[in-house]
């Protein structure tokens, strides 16, 4: 519960940043966490807002990382 909070501390954080890369980084971090405590729908919306943030910056490598660590979660949960 405690790195679940911290995570979210950090999310929260980059909401005020205007650095995407950073952004979609935290992003990506929070949703390892969500899903290691069991969140998986809320690690799917973290990806995909990280897939997101990552096609605005412009940074594919990291957009399409979001995007297959959402595919495995979404095989993993069926």
């Amino acid at each position: 519960a405690g790195g679940e909070r911290v995570a979210r501390e950090a999310v929260e954080h980059s909401n005020d940043a205007d650095d995407l890369d950073m952004r979609a980084y935290v992003l990506l971090s929070f949703a390892e966490v969500l899903r290691l405590g069991g969140h998986d729908e809320e690690a799917k919306a973290a990806l995909e807002e990280a897939a997101e943030v990552s096609d605005r910056k412009g940074n594919a490598v990291r957009a399409n990382d979001a995007r297959a660590r959402l595919t495995e979660l979404n095989v993993c949960s069926v």
